[in-house]
């Protein structure tokens, strides 16, 4: 069963009677995981500028330009997993985990 099929399966279910703001926190959860699940998958990747990686990450999420580029950030914090970075020509998306401490070979 595909994300979509599952997605469709999961909308038929849910109960009725949430609250604005169980649906709102529920439709921000959903949106997290997706950007999350984008930038793994898409690491290496490079860009040309970062709303279009914002842009591409949006249409993959189903959310807003701006919502995207928001969770991009938040997950290329130094805390968090991954790193975007800024070369002379556009943006490169790494994981963390796959970085190599400088000076190891």
């Amino acid at each position: 069963m595909g994300e979509k099929e599952r997605e469709k399966e999961w909308e038929w279910d849910k109960p009725k009677d949430w609250s604005a703001e169980e649906r709102f926190v529920n439709r921000s959860l959903k949106i997290r995981r997706k950007i999350f699940r984008w930038l793994n998958d898409h690491r290496g990747a490079f860009y040309y500028t970062r709303e279009d990686m914002a842009a591409d990450a949006a249409n993959f999420a189903r959310c807003a330009i701006a919502t995207a580029h928001r969770w991009i950030t938040q997950y290329s914090r130094p805390d968090q997993p991954f790193h975007i970075q800024d070369t002379d020509t556009g943006y490169v998306i790494w994981a963390r985990a796959d970085m190599k401490p400088a000076g190891v070979a």
